[in-house]
C-alpha cells in the first residue's frame, strides 16, 4: 500500500460523507478504538484511503495512520494501520 493510481493524492480534510461510511464498514470489530480526524485519498482504478486517528485502548492513546484499498467495485481489498511515533 498505497497502489499506483495515475491520479494524485487529496490534500488531508476532516473525516465525512463516503469518507467516514469506508472507514466505519472497515474498521469494525477488535479491541482498538479508531476515531479518524483528517483523510486523504487517491482515485483510479479503485480507491487508497489514508486517515489519520487517534487510537484508544483500556490502557493507552497514540496516533495512527490506517491506509485503506477499496477496489474499483468498491470491496475492501486491504487494511494496514501504522503506529505514529512522536
Amino acid at each position: 500500500m498505497p497502489h499506483k493510481m495515475s491520479e494524485a493524492w487529496s490534500l488531508f480534510s476532516p473525516v465525512q460523507g463516503e469518507d467516514l461510511n469506508v472507514f466505519a464498514s472497515s474498521m469494525k470489530g477488535g479491541n482498538v478504538h479508531y476515531e479518524p480526524l483528517e483523510a486523504a485519498h487517491q482515485s483510479g482504478n479503485g480507491t487508497n484511503y489514508a486517515f489519520f486517528c487517534n487510537a484508544t485502548t483500556d490502557e493507552k492513546q497514540y496516533p495512527v495512520m490506517v491506509n485503506i484499498y477499496c477496489s474499483a467495485n468498491g470491496h475492501v481489498n486491504e487494511i494496514k494501520v501504522i503506529r505514529l511515533e512522536y
